[in-house]
């Protein structure tokens, strides 16, 4: 029996530890996990040309 295993998110990953399966670009949950920053906040910064779109 093979069990097959859904593709692991990048807060998924960080939590167990190793890397993600994932391509280069982050859905806004995996962003707001691995830099600890509100949505908001990471909305305002955008805004404000002083984080990458």
């Amino acid at each position: 029996m093979t069990i097959a295993l859904a593709p692991r998110t990048l807060a998924q990953a960080k939590r167990d530890g190793s890397t993600a399966s994932s391509g280069r670009f982050l859905r806004i949950n995996d962003v707001v996990a691995t830099i600890g920053l509100s949505r908001a906040t990471i909305y305002r910064l955008i805004d404000a040309d002083l984080f990458p779109k």
